[in-house]
C-alpha cells in the first residue's frame, strides 16, 4: 500500500464520504486569518497567477450573463457587477471595460494589488460571509 493510501485508511475519522470507492479526506484548513499569499506575499501574486490567464474565464462569464439577459458592454453602458472575493483583480482586469465593477475581498493587501491593476474600479474590504 502506498503512503498516501495508507494515511487515508489510518486516518479514517477524517473521511467526509466517498466518490465511488475513493474516500474523500477533509481539507487541511489554516485558521481564519491572513494566509501569506494574501498578505505579506501579495505583491508576488501576479507572478503566480497572471491576469492574462483569466481572459477565457472572463469571456465565459460575459457569455453566461448574456444568456440570462444581463448584457455587459456597449449595449448596456450602465451595467454594474459586484465581484465577491476579487483577490488581486485578475478577473476584473478583463471585465472592467464592459461594466462598472465593485470589487470586494477580505484581504487588504490583495485589494491594494487589485487597485494597482484596476484603479477605476471601486474596492471595498469585507468578508462575503458577513451579513
Amino acid at each position: 500500500m502506498d503512503d498516501a493510501r495508507d494515511v487515508r485508511h489510518r486516518d479514517h475519522q477524517n473521511w467526509q464520504g466517498c466518490v465511488g470507492s475513493v474516500p474523500l479526506i477533509r481539507a487541511i484548513v489554516r485558521p481564519v486569518g491572513d494566509p501569506r499569499m494574501y498578505g505579506e506575499l501579495a505583491a508576488w501574486f501576479h507572478l503566480v497567477t497572471a491576469p492574462a490567464d483569466y481572459a477565457d474565464e472572463a469571456a465565459e462569464i460575459v457569455r453566461l450573463l448574456g444568456d440570462h439577459g444581463v448584457l455587459l458592454g456597449p449595449t448596456n453602458p450602465d451595467a454594474s457587477v459586484l465581484e465577491l472575493g476579487s483577490g488581486g483583480g485578475n478577473m476584473a482586469s478583463h471585465l472592467k471595460a464592459r461594466a462598472h465593477l465593485t470589487l470586494t475581498d477580505i484581504a487588504p493587501a490583495m485589494l491594494a494589488l487589485s487597485a494597482t491593476l484596476n484603479p477605476e474600479c471601486e474596492h471595498i474590504e469585507g468578508d462575503m460571509r458577513t451579513p
